[in-house]
Order: structure tokens, then C-alpha cells, then sequence
């Protein structure tokens, strides 16, 4: 019997031991006070930023082709029944349209999440990463103000559940907005091409500011004033 209590008691103990070290772990959930503790995770945040662009909702499928190819220039057709975007058949929880939102919306989250985290960051002395968030920032909003018209402007963190609805902003003081951004960004920006194809460049941001321009010019052409 005394031989069976030791075994016992040695047994407990070592799945004591075991649990406790098994338990014992570091967290490893991701906060700006945890994180973006070098360049390297500086560029990981910053590729979280670009990541909406990468994705089926904007640039991989639905704002580029099934949300576009809606003119003259375009046909599609289908030998199946639903409602399209394309086809002018579609309400406001129609994927192609509902998804695009969303994801450009989580584009500008992270971008003000990445730019609080990295605006003073000792591993971007020339704000060069902070100022490629905020460029996309602003082109986010603009795809936004571009295909919605009056939408929320969110240039803040969100930091209460509070925050998480918010009024249109005037399509016309938002595409003023992104401008404004936009060449506050090009004009501190280095004209090296060293991120070229992949990331913002100098040149690149005028294009996309030229077009923005434009199309803000057509646009507020047909605002009463």
C-alpha cells in the first residue's frame, strides 16, 4: 500500500510539473506596446496597410472588374440567374459591393493603426513608412468617395465601440481631403525608386495624385455652388 501512495503522490506531481510548465507561456497577442520593435516590424505592419489592395475584394477581382464593368466599354454575360453589380441588378448587401467596402475600411484601419504606432519610431528616423500609410490612407478613402459619393472619414484610430458608426462625410470635402494628404506626402517623399515596382514611389504618387485631381475637378464641375 505504501508503495502504491508513493507511486501515486510521484505521479501527481510530476502531471503537476508538467502542467505548469506547459501552461507557462508567454503571450504573444500583437499591440503596438508589444509589437514594431525593429524595421523589420515596422515593414510587416506596413505590409498590412498595402494588403488591402492585394486582396479579391479591391484590386483582385470585385473593384477592378466586377464593380468597373459597368460602361460601354464592357461586356459580360452569364448563362446564370442573381443579382450582379455588373448587370445593375444588385442592393446594398451584394457581395461584390458590400465586401469592397468593408475591405477598403479595413485598409484605413490599419493604416491609422500602423501610423500611431510608428510615428515616433526610432527605425523610421524619415517617416518614410508612416508617410507610405498615410498616401494609402487617403487613396483608400478616395476609392471610397469615388464609387460611394458621401462617405465616413476616418483619419482617427477607432478607440471606443462608440466610434465604430460615424456619419458621410460630403463626397466633395473628401476628395479635397485626400488631395491635400496626397501632396503633403509626395512633397516629402525622397525621389529614390528603390521601392519600385512594388511600394510607393515618388512618381507614383503624383500619377495617382494627378488622377485624383482629375477626377475631383469633374466631379466638383457638377456641385451647385
Amino acid at each position: 500500500m505504501k508503495r502504491i501512495g508513493k507511486i501515486a503522490v510521484l505521479a501527481v506531481t510530476t502531471l503537476t510539473a508538467a502542467s505548469c510548465s506547459l501552461l507557462d507561456r508567454e503571450p504573444h497577442v500583437l499591440t503596438p506596446d508589444s509589437f514594431y520593435r525593429s524595421e523589420k516590424e515596422l515593414l510587416y505592419g506596413l505590409a498590412g496597410v498595402y494588403g488591402a489592395l492585394n486582396n479579391e475584394e479591391v484590386y483582385g477581382n470585385y473593384y477592378s472588374l466586377m464593380i468597373s464593368n459597368t460602361d460601354d466599354l464592357c461586356y459580360y454575360n452569364r448563362p446564370v440567374n442573381g443579382s450582379y453589380v455588373y448587370w445593375y441588378n444588385h442592393s446594398a448587401d451584394e457581395p461584390n459591393v458590400y465586401q469592397t467596402w468593408s475591405m477598403l475600411y479595413a485598409g484605413i484601419k490599419n493604416a491609422n493603426e500602423f501610423m500611431h504606432a510608428a510615428a515616433d519610431s526610432a527605425f523610421d528616423p524619415q517617416r518614410s513608412y508612416y508617410n507610405e500609410a498615410r498616401f494609402l490612407r487617403a487613396y483608400y478613402h478616395f476609392l471610397l468617395a469615388q464609387a460611394w459619393g458621401d462617405v465616413p472619414l476616418r483619419s482617427e484610430r477607432t478607440l471606443s465601440p462608440d466610434d465604430t458608426q460615424k456619419a458621410s462625410t460630403p463626397q466633395a470635402e473628401v476628395l479635397v481631403w485626400c488631395i491635400e494628404e496626397m501632396e503633403a506626402v509626395a512633397a516629402a517623399f525622397p525621389d529614390a525608386l528603390d521601392n519600385a515596382p512594388s511600394r510607393l514611389t515618388r512618381p507614383a504618387m503624383e500619377g495617382i495624385l494627378a488622377r485624383v485631381c482629375l477626377f475631383t475637378a469633374g466631379e466638383l464641375s457638377l456641385i451647385p455652388i
